[in-house]
């Protein structure tokens, strides 16, 4: 009953977004499923002074010689369960400006925005929404999963550009035959000078029991 209940509830941005903001360092029962996840995360980051934890986003910070680039990690699986279809994935966009605004706080060059959930995964809702607030928020890229295909791919809009990259699944199903599904990773490299990012990838190749080039995604495997 109470399952049902936050499914018709969330049923705008704004109270999606009201529900983040109200419950950001506060327990609720909705977010009982994660919280050991969250006490683990917590420890692990204590001592850390270029980290932000909360419920739902967490911001960290690198810095490479005198560039400082920053990652919120946006959560969007704290609605996720097996019974929960995935049309009603939402999330909460406020994360993404939360997330922006606490990265340019710091002093941040570039911002990287990490999803588990790419666009087309999450309810009707948020869809659009999502990259329209990540461009909105200047996110220099955005990296996503949960798929088992990858592509990356450079979206440009009225807000500016945005770096897309969605990898390919890890070893759900090392023996894959269907390539589109193989398992696989990407490596980017990106030259915050330029700016510019070159993809490789890398495809598991089950008889050889091996990575190689993914020339399905891109011609000898980069771009």
């Amino acid at each position: 009953i109470h399952e049902s209940g936050m499914r018709v509830h969330f049923n705008s941005p704004e109270v999606i977004d009201k529900f983040v903001e109200d419950y950001i360092n506060k327990p609720h029962s909705e977010l009982l499923r994660q919280e050991e996840y969250k006490d683990f995360e917590r420890k692990f980051y204590s001592s850390s002074t270029q980290s932000l934890i909360t419920n739902f986003e967490s911001c960290h910070i690198l810095e490479l010689e005198s560039v400082r680039i920053g990652f919120a990690c946006i959560n969007t699986s704290w609605r996720c369960s097996r019974t929960l279809p995935e049309d009603r994935l939402v999330f909460g966009t406020v994360q993404v400006s939360r997330g922006a605004h606490y990265l340019r706080s710091k002093g941040c060059d570039y911002i990287i925005g990490l999803l588990h959930h790419p666009f087309d995964t999450v309810s009707q809702i948020e869809r659009q929404l999502t990259e329209t607030m990540l461009s909105r928020a200047k996110y220099d890229a955005a990296l996503f999963g949960h798929v088992h295909h990858g592509r990356s791919h450079l979206s440009m809009g009225n807000n500016g550009n945005l770096f897309i990259s969605i990898a390919r699944t890890g070893f759900s199903k090392p023996s894959e035959k269907v390539e589109k599904y193989n398992s696989g990773y990407t490596i980017l490299d990106f030259d915050f000078n330029k700016p510019s990012v070159e993809c490789s990838f890398r495809t598991y190749v089950f008889d050889r029991n091996e990575f190689d080039r993914d020339i399905y995604l891109a011609k000898n495997g980069s771009v």
